[in-house]
């Protein structure tokens, strides 16, 4: 039968894809932690994109052009 879709999904060159790469369980916590983060606007050159953001270990401020030491990496 024909299809309009290939039976195995060609994947870009270098991709690589883990069933279960975390547990249930694993993805419950994860999720827990994203969603109490508190993140903030992206800012690129006086524009809010629209997405929020959180980082860690260094910041790079678009407006000025430079890099800032951020906020250790948790756990690390």
């Amino acid at each position: 039968m024909l299809s309009l879709f290939p039976a195995v999904p060609e994947l870009p060159e270098g991709f690589r894809y883990f069933p279960d790469f975390i547990s249930p369980h694993e993805e419950a916590e994860l999720l827990e932690t994203v969603t109490g983060l508190e993140l903030h606007p992206f800012l690129f050159q006086g524009f809010e994109a629209r997405r929020k953001v959180k980082s860690y270990g260094h910041d790079y401020n678009f407006d000025s052009r430079t890099i800032q030491k951020g906020k250790e990496i948790p756990g690390g």
